[in-house]
């Protein structure tokens, strides 16, 4: 009896200090959302939205597969452009290059940017977990602000991100060394870790 008294007295206590600390503890949970993985564009809040538990899965294996063949073109000293769609404000003239409508992996990046391909001239367009194009032409940049040294593949890179909202990776064949281009800017000797943390974000913002 008397622990059931007690039980009873504790969760009474609980449920005043609730009603009493009210105001301050509302407050206090509007600022973890607006600060913490638990706010509205935070991690918790994607996972618990409407098909966002599949859709989070989706993102971590088009991310992988993307780092694998990365991986293997740094290995290879093969080179290679990928433009990574931010949203569906992007637009390219895919007529200059060929469809290829197919899920990501890794072996069909690899496949594609092969010497031996056909296909491995130009740039290839990932939209969500789907390669929609390769050998597509892209803009070449013009800016004055571009280091002198680098090559029309580097430039055409970030032409892509000047008339598009995307994120373009190449892979350097001289160097086998990773750039990241981003609204009209472009990184060079980007680490493969960078390169994974730059796609997640562009995948869900």
């Amino acid at each position: 009896m008397m622990s059931e008294i007690l039980d009873r007295l504790v969760s009474i206590g609980l449920i005043g200090l609730i009603v009493l600390f009210q105001p301050e503890i509302r407050k206090f949970l509007i600022i973890l959302g607006r600060r913490t993985t638990l706010g509205k564009n935070g991690f918790v809040s994607r996972l618990f939205q409407s098909n966002s538990i599949n859709k989070y899965i989706i993102e971590e294996e088009v991310i992988e597969e993307i780092s694998q063949a990365l991986k293997f073109f740094q290995d290879q000293k093969l080179g290679a452009i990928l433009v990574i769609a931010r949203s569906d404000k992007f637009e390219f003239d895919t007529n200059s290059g060929n469809m290829i409508n197919g899920v990501v992996s890794t072996k069909l990046i690899e496949s594609i940017f092969c010497k031996a391909s056909p296909l491995h001239d130009g740039a290839m367009i990932i939209d969500k977990d789907i390669i929609i194009a390769s050998g597509v032409i892209l803009p070449i940049s013009d800016s004055n602000d571009l280091p002198t040294s680098i090559g029309l593949r580097h430039r055409s890179a970030v032409g892509a991100t000047e008339h598009s909202d995307v994120l373009v990776i190449v892979v350097s064949e001289e160097t086998s060394k990773f750039s990241i281009a981003s609204h009209g800017k472009i990184k060079m000797d980007v680490p493969l870790e960078e390169i994974k943390k730059e796609m997640y974000k562009a995948m869900t913002e």
